[in-house]
């Protein structure tokens, strides 16, 4: 069961995330979308998705 801060801890994560991908250089972004990719595939094994 989610604690009851952790939805607002990621919404204060995805915002940093968000705020730093729309500001990095364009040679960092392939390393970015691997690592979310990545980070999907381990996400939806975890919740069944896969």
């Amino acid at each position: 069961m989610m604690e009851s801060n952790e939805l607002q801890e990621w919404h204060k994560l995805s915002e940093k995330l968000v705020a730093f991908t729309s500001n990095c250089s364009e040679d960092i972004k392939p390393y970015i979308v691997g690592q979310l990719q990545a980070l999907l595939e381990i996400l939806s094994a975890q919740i069944g998705l896969k």
